[in-house]
């Protein structure tokens, strides 16, 4: 079973290999947000590397903590952030946030 990120990721590998030959011409798409922020003292962190590498991200009192809950390829699997307020995040929606907050935030790495 794919996830929804994959079967994205599938379909848009498809089209891309099937448009030319239909004579499709496919509008650019926007870059992707990136999972790379920056912090207040100006260090780079990948949030893709947190998610293989465990670190907690401190905002305002608030911890966000990443979570692979059930087994790869199951229907039920879910990768997230969650916060202490047990609100759920994706990769790329924290990094918005992250971003948005200008650098105010802590990567605590073991």
């Amino acid at each position: 079973m794919l996830t929804d990120e994959q079967f994205d990721e599938l379909a848009d590998k498809l089209l891309k290999k099937i448009a030319p030959k239909l004579g499709v011409e496919l509008e650019e798409a926007e870059p992707k947000a990136s999972t790379v922020v920056r912090d207040k003292d100006g260090t780079e962190y990948d949030l893709e590397q947190c998610t293989i590498r465990p670190c907690v991200i401190s905002v305002e009192g608030v911890y966000f903590f990443y979570v692979e809950e059930g087994i790869p390829g199951n229907e039920d699997y879910e990768k997230y952030w969650i916060s202490t307020w047990a609100d759920k995040f994706s990769t790329r929606e924290l990094a918005t946030i992250l971003t948005e907050l200008g650098g105010d935030f802590d990567v605590i790495q073991d």
